[in-house]
Protein backbone atom coordinates (compact mmCIF):
# COMPACT_ATOMS: atom_id res chain seq x y z
CA UNK A 1 0.00 0.00 0.00
CA UNK A 2 3.19 2.78 0.92
CA UNK A 3 4.30 1.94 -3.00
CA UNK A 4 1.10 2.63 -4.14
CA UNK A 5 1.28 5.97 -1.99
CA UNK A 6 4.75 6.61 -3.21
CA UNK A 7 3.97 6.02 -7.41
CA UNK A 8 0.75 8.04 -7.09
CA UNK A 9 2.59 11.40 -5.28
CA UNK A 10 5.22 10.59 -7.34
CA UNK A 11 2.69 10.36 -10.81
CA UNK A 12 1.17 13.85 -8.84
CA UNK A 13 4.14 15.40 -8.91
CA UNK A 14 5.27 15.20 -12.22
CA UNK A 15 1.91 16.15 -13.81
CA UNK A 16 1.78 19.12 -11.29
CA UNK A 17 5.63 20.87 -11.61
CA UNK A 18 6.66 19.54 -15.09
CA UNK A 19 3.46 19.38 -17.13
CA UNK A 20 1.63 22.16 -17.35
CA UNK A 21 -1.74 21.32 -20.21
CA UNK A 22 -4.11 23.76 -21.61
CA UNK A 23 -7.71 23.20 -20.47
CA UNK A 24 -8.35 21.51 -24.15
CA UNK A 25 -5.22 19.46 -23.60
CA UNK A 26 -6.26 18.07 -20.13
CA UNK A 27 -9.66 17.38 -21.35
CA UNK A 28 -10.67 16.99 -24.92
CA UNK A 29 -14.35 16.34 -24.72
CA UNK A 30 -14.88 20.11 -23.35
CA UNK A 31 -17.33 21.59 -24.92
CA UNK A 32 -16.71 25.39 -26.63
CA UNK A 33 -15.71 28.11 -24.98
CA UNK A 34 -19.40 29.91 -25.17
CA UNK A 35 -21.14 27.20 -23.08
CA UNK A 36 -21.95 26.76 -19.35
CA UNK A 37 -18.90 25.07 -18.36
CA UNK A 38 -17.78 25.30 -14.68
CA UNK A 39 -15.18 27.13 -13.86
CA UNK A 40 -12.96 24.91 -12.61
CA UNK A 41 -12.31 22.73 -15.95
CA UNK A 42 -12.17 25.78 -18.32
CA UNK A 43 -8.66 27.13 -17.12
CA UNK A 44 -4.99 25.78 -17.48
CA UNK A 45 -4.55 27.61 -14.17
CA UNK A 46 -7.07 25.71 -12.46
CA UNK A 47 -5.97 22.42 -14.19
CA UNK A 48 -2.48 23.11 -12.48
CA UNK A 49 -3.91 23.73 -9.14
CA UNK A 50 -5.94 20.40 -9.35
CA UNK A 51 -2.46 18.57 -10.81
CA UNK A 52 -1.33 20.12 -6.88
CA UNK A 53 -3.83 17.82 -5.38
CA UNK A 54 -2.10 14.74 -6.90
CA UNK A 55 0.38 15.30 -4.87
CA UNK A 56 -1.21 16.57 -1.38
CA UNK A 57 -3.53 13.95 -1.12
CA UNK A 58 -1.08 10.83 -1.36
CA UNK A 59 1.40 12.84 0.99
CA UNK A 60 -1.48 12.88 3.49
CA UNK A 61 -2.02 9.51 2.52
CA UNK A 62 1.42 8.37 3.42
CA UNK A 63 1.54 10.34 6.83
CA UNK A 64 -1.82 8.78 7.44
CA UNK A 65 -0.43 4.96 6.82
CA UNK A 66 2.87 6.38 9.11
CA UNK A 67 0.58 7.62 11.89
CA UNK A 68 -1.26 4.24 12.14
CA UNK A 69 1.85 2.55 12.25
CA UNK A 70 3.38 4.21 14.94
CA UNK A 71 0.04 4.20 17.13
CA UNK A 72 -0.60 1.11 16.45
CA UNK A 73 2.85 -0.56 17.59
CA UNK A 74 2.43 1.93 21.09
CA UNK A 75 -0.78 -0.15 21.73
CA UNK A 76 -3.19 2.92 21.06
CA UNK A 77 -5.36 1.09 18.95
CA UNK A 78 -8.21 4.45 18.63
CA UNK A 79 -5.37 6.50 16.96
CA UNK A 80 -4.32 3.80 14.71
CA UNK A 81 -7.60 2.71 13.76
CA UNK A 82 -8.63 6.71 13.00
CA UNK A 83 -5.28 6.68 11.11
CA UNK A 84 -6.26 3.78 9.08
CA UNK A 85 -9.54 4.86 8.42
CA UNK A 86 -8.21 8.44 7.26
CA UNK A 87 -5.71 6.50 4.89
CA UNK A 88 -8.10 4.59 3.54
CA UNK A 89 -10.22 7.66 2.53
CA UNK A 90 -7.50 9.59 1.43
CA UNK A 91 -6.50 6.98 -1.31
CA UNK A 92 -9.79 6.76 -2.62
CA UNK A 93 -10.09 10.70 -2.45
CA UNK A 94 -6.43 10.62 -4.56
CA UNK A 95 -7.74 8.59 -6.78
CA UNK A 96 -11.34 10.20 -7.32
CA UNK A 97 -8.96 13.74 -8.05
CA UNK A 98 -6.91 11.93 -10.58
CA UNK A 99 -9.83 10.70 -12.71
CA UNK A 100 -11.47 14.08 -12.34
CA UNK A 101 -14.05 15.03 -14.32
CA UNK A 102 -14.06 11.45 -15.72
CA UNK A 103 -16.01 8.82 -13.52
CA UNK A 104 -15.21 6.22 -15.90
CA UNK A 105 -12.70 6.85 -18.21
CA UNK A 106 -13.28 5.04 -22.11
CA UNK A 107 -10.13 3.43 -23.17
CA UNK A 108 -11.11 4.36 -27.02
CA UNK A 109 -12.43 7.60 -27.03
CA UNK A 110 -12.04 10.12 -24.10
CA UNK A 111 -15.80 11.62 -25.21
CA UNK A 112 -17.34 8.12 -24.44
CA UNK A 113 -15.97 8.32 -20.43
CA UNK A 114 -18.94 8.78 -17.85
CA UNK A 115 -18.71 12.28 -16.55
CA UNK A 116 -20.21 13.94 -13.81
CA UNK A 117 -22.19 16.13 -15.66
CA UNK A 118 -23.85 12.80 -18.31
CA UNK A 119 -23.89 10.70 -14.85
CA UNK A 120 -26.05 12.76 -13.04
CA UNK A 121 -30.16 12.41 -12.47
CA UNK A 122 -32.70 14.45 -12.67
CA UNK A 123 -33.82 16.96 -10.69
CA UNK A 124 -36.80 15.49 -10.12
CA UNK A 125 -34.89 11.61 -9.38
CA UNK A 126 -32.66 13.57 -6.93
CA UNK A 127 -35.86 15.34 -4.90
CA UNK A 128 -37.13 11.80 -5.30
CA UNK A 129 -34.31 10.46 -3.00
CA UNK A 130 -33.90 13.51 -1.04
CA UNK A 131 -37.40 12.81 0.39
CA UNK A 132 -36.31 9.02 0.91
CA UNK A 133 -33.48 9.43 2.29
CA UNK A 134 -34.78 11.97 4.68
CA UNK A 135 -37.45 10.23 6.12
CA UNK A 136 -35.39 6.45 6.04
CA UNK A 137 -31.88 7.45 7.17
CA UNK A 138 -33.22 8.62 10.91
CA UNK A 139 -35.17 5.13 11.15
CA UNK A 140 -31.99 3.35 10.44
CA UNK A 141 -29.83 5.82 12.48
CA UNK A 142 -32.30 4.68 15.01
CA UNK A 143 -32.53 1.11 14.74
CA UNK A 144 -28.50 0.93 14.40
CA UNK A 145 -28.34 2.67 17.81
CA UNK A 146 -31.07 0.47 19.41
CA UNK A 147 -28.93 -2.68 18.34
CA UNK A 148 -25.94 -1.26 19.37
CA UNK A 149 -26.84 -0.73 22.62
CA UNK A 150 -28.59 -3.67 23.26
CA UNK A 151 -25.78 -6.20 22.10
CA UNK A 152 -23.00 -3.37 23.57
CA UNK A 153 -19.97 -4.61 26.05
CA UNK A 154 -17.50 -7.34 25.25
CA UNK A 155 -18.33 -11.54 25.38
CA UNK A 156 -16.66 -13.32 27.63
CA UNK A 157 -14.93 -16.74 26.97
CA UNK A 158 -17.12 -17.91 30.20
CA UNK A 159 -20.51 -16.79 29.19
CA UNK A 160 -22.46 -19.36 26.68
CA UNK A 161 -25.83 -19.33 25.79
CA UNK A 162 -28.20 -20.96 27.56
Amino acid sequence: MIALVVVLAATGAYLALAYRPSAAQAWPSLPPSGSRVPALVTTARTVHRWCAWLVVLPALTLAAILYATVHNRAGRDNAAFLASSASIALLLLTAVAGLFPHLVPASNNTAYSLTLANAAATPRSLGVMLTIAAIGLPIVAGYTIWVYTLFSGKVRAEEKYS
